[in-house]
C-alpha cells in the first residue's frame, strides 16, 4: 500500500494576517518619519519661490516709475533689489524661469543705461555753456574745469572698483546684508552698473 504524503499545513488566514500588519505598520511608520521632513522642504521653498516673484515683480514696477521720472538711481537700486534674491537663491527655479528673470533685467538696465547717458551728456553741455559765458575768468580756467572733472570720474571709478570687490568679498563671507547695501551704494554712484555671473558666483547659495 503507497505511502502517504505529508504536505506543510497551510498557516490560518488570521495568522497570515497577523505577519502582514507586523510588516507593513512599521514600513508605513517609517515611510511617514522619512516624508513629513521632505514635504515641510517642499512646502517652504514653494512659499519663498512665491514670495521672490512677488519682490522681482514690485520692484520691476518701481524701477519703471523711477525711470519715467527720470530718476535712474532710484530704478537700479530697485532692480538690485529684484536681483538679489534671485541669485542668493537660485536653486528653487528652473533654468527657464531665471533665463526669463536674466531678460527682463536686462531691458531694464539698458533703459536705464540710455536714461543716464543721456542725462550725463545734458550736464556736461550746460556746464560748458555756463563756462564758455564766464568772461570774468581766465581763459585757461575752462581746462582746468575739464581736468578737474577727468579726476573726478577716475576717483569715482576707482571707488566703485573697490565696493564692487568688497560686495563680493561679502558675498563669499555670507554676509548678505552687508553684501546688498554695497550693492545699493554702487547703484547710486554708478546707475548703468552690471553684476554678471562671476560676481554672483561668489553668493553661498541658500540650502
Amino acid at each position: 500500500m503507497p505511502a502517504t504524503l505529508d504536505y506543510a499545513k497551510t498557516a490560518p488566514w488570521h495568522r497570515r494576517r497577523r505577519w502582514l500588519v507586523l510588516f507593513l505598520v512599521p514600513t508605513l511608520t517609517l515611510s511617514y518619519v522619512l516624508a513629513v521632513p521632505q514635504l515641510r522642504t517642499f512646502r517652504a521653498h514653494q512659499l519663498r519661490r512665491a514670495e521672490i516673484r512677488a519682490q522681482f515683480e514690485m520692484q520691476l514696477q518701481t524701477a519703471t516709475k523711477s525711470i519715467d521720472k527720470g530718476n535712474p538711481g532710484v530704478a537700479a537700486i530697485a532692480l538690485a533689489d529684484a536681483e538679489f534674491p534671485i541669485w542668493i537663491e537660485r536653486r528653487l527655479f528652473g533654468h527657464t524661469e531665471l533665463a526669463r528673470f536674466g531678460r527682463r533685467l536686462n531691458d531694464l538696465h539698458s533703459v536705464i543705461d540710455t536714461s543716464y547717458r543721456a542725462a550725463l551728456r545734458k550736464e556736461e553741455a550746460e556746464a560748458a555753456a555756463v563756462a564758455k559765458h564766464r568772461k570774468y575768468e581766465p581763459p585757461d580756467s575752462s581746462r582746468d574745469e575739464l581736468v578737474c572733472v577727468g579726476v573726478d570720474r577716475r576717483s569715482k571709478s576707482e571707488t566703485i572698483a573697490a565696493l564692487h570687490q568688497r560686495a563680493g568679498e561679502c558675498l563669499r563671507a555670507g554676509r548678505d546684508l552687508q553684501a546688498i547695501r554695497i550693492i545699493e551704494q554702487i547703484a547710486i554712484l554708478d546707475p548703468p552698473h552690471r553684476f554678471d555671473a562671476e560676481f554672483w558666483s561668489n553668493a553661498q547659495l541658500k540650502p
